[in-house]
Order: structure tokens, then C-alpha cells, then sequence
């Protein structure tokens, strides 16, 4: 296989010519929800002008959804994706969004740590909000799934909710991607989660798109069969008519299949 022809085969935005307007839907949508409620916004978790944490406080006794962005870990803000939480919101969660340094200024170690930092960052400050509850699903989309993956084994985390995500990082390697993200073998190795499964205590929604690119679809089926030979609480997700950008419709809006399994999960109607 030509490089070239590698690359295709991560290239959503190729495969999904229409993922501008997707993503033009998606801000103006975030951008309405957010002038409807009461986001308090950057809080600051780093020292990194990207370090900051966006939190809507919901109902008193109801966990908490943290959201980390897409972008192939170089793109992206996570002002763009508030409405990700529009439903979860009307449900009474509280929903946080954090942002971490995009590459080449941040290593993919660095990147991890990052998001980890943001969790406790919030952890420790969730009362200066109002959230009594500690319990926290973290949820990602693309390589924002990736991120969260990394997160499962967090204190407090009790269950992730992963969206077409990438869980063996050796393949990015090989790809224009990494000419930006700049991982060698092994930092893209310690920081796959499918080649380190184990029992978790929480579980984990693993959901993709029928119509994505095999590449992700592969991922996606991988990372659960791992999860599952550990005994992990795992429910995998394929979802139909979804290709890699529109799957996170299915999260956003309240009838949406990856919504509804979430619900079932944390027992709420």
C-alpha cells in the first residue's frame, strides 16, 4: 500500500466532503444553546492558553457528562461542540467541555496529561459550581474518543462514552496526521488504550457510524472485543445511515441511539 493511499484511508474529511456544513450546523447550534443557558466559561486548569474548562451546572444530584472535541488532536475548540450537551443538559446533567493544546505545541504525552489535568482540575473544583454529585461519564469524538478512553480508569469516572474513536495509535504513525502530531512507535504505543485492556469498574459506550471509513469502524470494533475479553461492562454501538461526522448527531439530539443508551445506563426517562 502507497502512502498516499494510507492516508485515504484516515482521511475523513475526503470521505465526507460535506463535513464543513456539518460542522457549520454545529457551531451555530452550540452558539444558540449557549446564549440560552448559563455556561461559565474558560475556567483556567493549566497554565497553557488552551487550558480551560467550560461548565454548565444541571440538577442537584445528577452526574456530571465532560466532553473532549475531535480534530485529529490538532484541530478544533470546544466552543463548537457545547450543543453536544444540549439534551444531556434538558436531562439535568450538568456538562463540561474542556480544551487541551493542540499539536505540534503539545506531544501526545503531553496531550493526556492535559485532559487527565482538566478531570481533576474539575474534580477538585465541582463545588464552586453547585455539583454535589462526583460521578462523571467523560465522552469523545474521533480523537477526542481516544482522550476519553485514556481517562476510563480516572477516580469518579464511572462510565465514557466513546464516539468513532481511535484506540491503537501505531497506525497514525504511518499517516500525514503524524506529520503534525509527531508520535515515534512508542509514544503512539503507551498511549493506546487497545493495547493496554483491563477489567474497568466503569463502563463504556462504544458507538460508530455504519458508513465510516473501515479504518474507524475497525477501531471501534477492536477496542470492545478487548474491553469485553477483560470482562468489562461494555455496549458497542453501530449505528446506520452514520458516517464519522454525523454519528455525533445521535449523541446531541434526545432521540438519538447513543442519547438513549446513555440514558439506560444512568437509569434516567
Amino acid at each position: 500500500m502507497t502512502p498516499r493511499q494510507k492516508d485515504e484511508d484516515w482521511d475523513n474529511r475526503k470521505a465526507f466532503p460535506d463535513c464543513e456544513a456539518w460542522y457549520e450546523r454545529c457551531r451555530e447550534r452550540s452558539l444558540d444553546f449557549s446564549r440560552s443557558v448559563s455556561f461559565q466559561m474558560d475556567n483556567a486548569y493549566g497554565s497553557h492558553p488552551r487550558n480551560r474548562i467550560d461548565v454548565l451546572p444541571g440538577k442537584t444530584g445528577l452526574p456530571t457528562f465532560f466532553h473532549i472535541h475531535g480534530g485529529y488532536w490538532q484541530w478544533n475548540n470546544k466552543e463548537d461542540y457545547l450543543c453536544v450537551g444540549e439534551a444531556l443538559h434538558r436531562m439535568g446533567l450538568n456538562t463540561v467541555f474542556v480544551e487541551h493544546t493542540l499539536a505540534p505545541d503539545a506531544t501526545m504525552d503531553e496531550i493526556v496529561a492535559e485532559v487527565r489535568a482538566g478531570l481533576s482540575w474539575f474534580k477538585l473544583h465541582r463545588h464552586e459550581f453547585g455539583i454535589e454529585n462526583p460521578d462523571i461519564i467523560v465522552s469523545g469524538h474521533s480523537s477526542g474518543g481516544h482522550l476519553a478512553a485514556m481517562c476510563q480508569s480516572e477516580t469518579s469516572v464511572i462510565g465514557t462514552v466513546l464516539t468513532s474513536g481511535i484506540y491503537d495509535l501505531r497506525p497514525i504513525t504511518q499517516i500525514y496526521v503524524n506529520d503534525v502530531v509527531g508520535m515515534d512507535e512508542e509514544m503512539a504505543k503507551r498511549n493506546s488504550p487497545a493495547l493496554h485492556p483491563k477489567r474497568y469498574e466503569s463502563f463504556a459506550l462504544i458507538a460508530y457510524g455504519e458508513l465510516e471509513l473501515k479504518t474507524f469502524r475497525e477501531q471501534s470494533i477492536g477496542y470492545n472485543r478487548g474491553l469485553v475479553s477483560e470482562a468489562s461492562e461494555t455496549v458497542l454501538l453501530p449505528i446506520s445511515n452514520r458516517g464519522h461526522f454525523d454519528v455525533l448527531d445521535e449523541l446531541m439530539n434526545g432521540d438519538g441511539v447513543i442519547f438513549r443508551a446513555l440514558m439506560d445506563k444512568l437509569k434516567l426517562k
